[in-house]
C-alpha cells in the first residue's frame, strides 16, 4: 500500500493529547485505588498488584495504538506520520517511568524499603513484592541496569524539551536516540535472560510471572527496534534529500 493518509471515517472528537492524558490519569488513579483496596479495605494485595500493573499494560498500549486511531486532527496524517507520532510517543513513554519509578530506586531505595505498605511507595512494593525481588535485595545487576536507565531518561527528556521547542528532532537528536534505544534494549534483555537462566528465583507465582515480569517489561523489547528504525530511515531520507 502506499503512504497515503489514512482516512476511515469522520473523526472523533477526541484529540490524541486529550486521549493520551486520560489514560495517563487513569493509570495514576489505580495507585491509590490499588493500594486501598490491599491495604484498607483488606482485598487480596497479589490481586490489587497485579490489577495496576495490568492497567500499566493496557495504558502503554493503548497510547502506543492512539496515532493510529481517526482522532481530531489525525484525519489526514499518512502512515508515515502515524508512525513519526508514535515513535515520540515511545519516547515519553520510556523516560517516563526511567524518571519517577528507576531513578528514585537508585537514588532512593532505603527510603522506599523502609515505606513498605505506604501509599507513596505503593507503585515499587506493587512490582517489588512478588515481581522481582532483586529490587528488594538491590541486585547488583540490576542497580546497574536502573543506573543506566536512569541516564537514559535524562538523556530522553532533555531531546524531548528540546524537540518541544523546534518540533523537529535533528540529526544529531537522532543519532542520539538510536543509541539510546540500543541502551535501552539490551538491559532489558540481560533482566529477562539472567533470571530465566537462574530458574525465575526472584518472581513469585505465574500471575506474576506473566503481568509484571513479562507484561510490563515486554515494551522495551519491542518498541525500542521500532524507534531505532524509524530514526535510521529518516537519517537515510535525509541524506538522499540532501544529495539530490
Amino acid at each position: 500500500m502506499s503512504d497515503a493518509a489514512i482516512t476511515v471515517r469522520p473523526s472523533s472528537g477526541l484529540s490524541f493529547g486529550t486521549a493520551a492524558a486520560l489514560l495517563v490519569a487513569l493509570l495514576v488513579l489505580t495507585v491509590p485505588a490499588c493500594w486501598a483496596a490491599g491495604a484498607i479495605y483488606g482485598g487480596d494485595k497479589e490481586v490489587a498488584s497485579n490489577t495496576l500493573w495490568s492497567m500499566f499494560c493496557l495504558v502503554y498500549a493503548g497510547i502506543l495504538a492512539l496515532p493510529w486511531l481517526n482522532l481530531k486532527g489525525q484525519e489526514n496524517l499518512s502512515r508515515a506520520q502515524r508512525l513519526e507520532k508514535m515513535c515520540v510517543a515511545w519516547i515519553c513513554l520510556t523516560v517516563g517511568p526511567h524518571l519517577t519509578w528507576e531513578l528514585p530506586w537508585v537514588l532512593a531505595y532505603p527510603t522506599i524499603m523502609a515505606a513498605k505498605g505506604e501509599l507513596w511507595s505503593y507503585a515499587w512494593w506493587a512490582y517489588m513484592d512478588g515481581g522481582d525481588l532483586r529490587y528488594v535485595t538491590r541486585d547488583v545487576c540490576v542497580l546497574a541496569m536502573e543506573t543506566g536507565a536512569s541516564v537514559i531518561g535524562i538523556t530522553g527528556a532533555i531531546i524531548l524539551f528540546q524537540r518541544r521547542k523546534t518540533k523537529l528532532l535533528t540529526d544529531n537528536q537522532l543519532l542520539v536516540l538510536m543509541a539510546l534505544m540500543v541502551a535501552d534494549f539490551y538491559p532489558t534483555y540481560m533482566y529477562y535472560v539472567t533470571e530465566i537462566h537462574q530458574g525465575l528465583p526472584n518472581v513469585s507465582g505465574m500471575t506474576n510471572l506473566m503481568v509484571k515480569f513479562i507484561g510490563a517489561n515486554s515494551f522495551w523489547l519491542v518498541m525500542p527496534w521500532v524507534v531505532f528504525l524509524w530514526a535510521g530511515r529518516q537519517l537515510t531520507s535525509r541524506r538522499t534529500d540532501a544529495g539530490r
